[in-house]
């Protein structure tokens, strides 16, 4: 575990740093209430969307997600994956059926 700035970091679990913050009285604290979504479902999408190097998100889960579901989701389908947060994959997820 390692302290970045005010964020706790961890290699073990690289999601901390994005779930707790460091008081000033070094206590952690959580930044916000964690998502609710079936992990299994979003693990899956988060990996298939970064499954192939330098492809917008459209061509990363072609096959999966159509482009309308990418846009009910939030998301543009000219993005490449970095460029999207956490809230939209959860929505993408939720339309996931099977992983």
């Amino acid at each position: 575990m390692r302290l970045i700035g005010k964020t706790l970091a961890t290699s073990s679990c690289p999601t901390a740093s994005t779930q707790f913050s460091c008081s000033k009285n070094g206590s952690l604290a959580p930044k916000a209430a964690p998502l609710a979504c079936n992990v299994a479902h979003l693990q899956a999408t988060v990996t298939k969307a970064f499954s192939q190097r330098r492809k917008v998100i459209k061509n990363c889960v072609a096959g999966r997600f159509t482009e309308a579901q990418l846009i009910a989701a939030g998301i543009n389908p000219q993005l490449r994956p970095e460029a999207i947060g956490m809230e939209h994959y959860v929505a993408l997820a939720e339309q996931m059926i099977e992983p």
